[in-house]
């Protein structure tokens, strides 16, 4: 969660630049090399805020209760950024319950934090590459976005929003500021973009691109490049851009890329205010995401406003991130890593109190795939075997914050609840199971599916504290704990 919101405040400088850089000079201000110089920083310091008003009711079960991160305020007192692999932060997570102080530290592409009321550091390996070869290709483009390439193909962005219509809000002013003691004076560039208007802004950059001859074709080749494959071959060309001007002319088309259509509305909307010096750097960044009338969300939120604003100083200069050293830490990737460190957190701190005791962020909601009438063979999912509903094992388990033992000489499975410790003890082929040492008899027994241990579902969710919902009409399981 702290990791998602300092990247926010990275992202928010970036985010700011690019919807600005199809504008036209304006005011002494030339977006393009605004943008150029956002990308080529490498090191600086700042400090910045994040503010949550949040409008939620009642939360479907197994869902945290959002409506407690209501006028929630995270607070980075210091930022380090060293380099590109190399940053650090020290800052207060403010909440109704009271004040939890973090400090975080990022070596290559992993975060160190640790918070008040935590024993333990929580470690934050990276995912990007694992989340790349888990994705499947885009549909309409036939390509495998595994192999992109983010850094060089933020070498053409800047390219590529030059193609951007100008925003009907874009106004740029002069005024003054305080940064870290400096009084400076500054270049406020001002933008808003409504849910309603992106897709429309999509397709006319795109059409601008596809418009521009050898020029436009030219960029096309070489973001194909960044994405592995040879962009001088005819074919794949011919297919990327048929594909492009299917997006362009085609506003459905765009589900691919936005999928959640119900957000596109203009009751949301972005507004952002970026404030440039002399040397076109940016200094300070502001900016509200308002989303208003949101569909019916299983988690009670119908609303949200994030505020943020984010200073910085020292740009290019010479930065020493502080360090952190994560030995003994626990690691989010891992099996139950979130359960493990609420365990691991004094439970008089804030950090539990808030946590544990009103988000309530160890509720699990989970459903699962459609049920199949056959054991698969192919593919991971659950199937039925009689009345009996059969799942993954480690699917489920994983999810519900439970770890996995398998014996290969027995051919036992044993399940424990990392909360409560309690186990569930299996045996292939056998319809007796052990329950925290007592044996039981089930309807059905574990079996072997190719590589995959299937149980059933209801022995465990159950034994754990949680409810097993069956939907007759779609032949989905959901699994929930309160």
């Amino acid at each position: 969660m702290l990791k998602r919101k300092f990247a926010a405040l990275g992202c928010s400088i970036a985010l700011a630049s690019s919807l600005v850089a199809g504008c036209a000079a304006a005011g002494g201000v030339e977006p393009d090399k605004v943008l150029q110089n956002a990308f080529g920083v490498v090191s600086y310091e700042g400090s910045g805020s994040l503010s949550f008003q949040v409008t939620a009711g009642t939360a479907s079960k197994g869902y945290p209760d959002a409506a407690k991160l209501n006028n929630a305020v995270v607070e980075l007192t210091h930022v380090k950024q060293q380099d590109k692999t190399n940053s650090s932060v020290t800052g207060v997570f403010k909440t109704g319950s009271g004040n939890i102080p973090f400090e975080a530290a990022q070596v290559n592409k992993e975060w160190v934090i640790k918070a008040e009321g935590a024993s333990k550091p929580l470690v934050l390996e990276d995912a990007h590459g694992q989340t790349q070869k888990e994705s499947a290709a885009a549909p309409g483009f036939g390509l495998d976005f595994s192999t992109l390439n983010m850094e060089k193909l933020q070498n053409h962005l800047g390219s590529i929003l030059s193609y951007a219509p100008t925003l009907d809000s874009f106004a740029v002013s002069d005024t003054n500021a305080t940064i870290n003691g400096e009084s400076l004076a500054l270049k406020k560039i001002h933008a808003e973009l409504k849910g309603g208007e992106l897709i429309g802004i999509l397709q006319k950059t795109l059409s601008n691109l596809l418009a521009d001859g050898e020029k436009g074709d030219a960029l096309i080749r070489s973001i194909i490049g960044d994405l592995g494959y040879d962009g001088n071959n005819a074919f794949m060309f011919s297919i990327v851009k048929e594909s492009l001007r299917s997006l362009a002319t085609d506003a459905s088309a765009l589900d691919v890329l936005f999928p959640a259509g119900d957000f596109l509305n203009n009751s949301n909307v972005l507004k952002l205010d970026v404030y440039v010096d002399g040397e076109s750097q940016i200094r300070r960044t502001g900016f509200e995401l308002a989303l208003n009338g949101l569909p019916h969300l299983e988690n009670g939120v119908s609303a949200v406003t994030i505020t943020g604003s984010f200073d910085r100083w020292n740009i290019n200069g010479t930065v020493t991130a502080d360090k952190l050293s994560a030995e003994g830490g626990i690691k989010l990737s891992e099996g139950g890593g979130l359960a493990k460190y609420l365990l691991a957190l004094d439970k008089n701190s804030t950090a539990y109190k808030f946590l544990m005791e009103e988000l309530k962020v160890n509720r699990k909601h989970i459903v699962l795939p459609p049920v199949g009438s056959e054991t698969p063979t192919t593919e991971v999912r659950p199937y039925l075997q009689g009345d009996t509903t059969m799942v993954p094992v480690r699917l489920v388990t994983e999810q519900l914050d439970a770890q996995v033992g398998w014996n290969p000489d027995t051919y036992e499975v044993t399940v424990t609840d990392i909360w409560s410790g309690k186990k569930v003890e299996f045996k292939i082929g056998s319809t007796t199971v052990k329950v925290n040492g007592a044996e039981q008899t089930l309807d059905a027994s574990a079996v072997l599916g190719g590589d995959t241990t299937y149980v059933p579902v209801r022995i465990i969710a159950e034994t754990f504290g949680a409810e097993v919902l069956w939907n007759q009409d779609t032949y989905v399981v959901t699994i929930v704990r309160n």
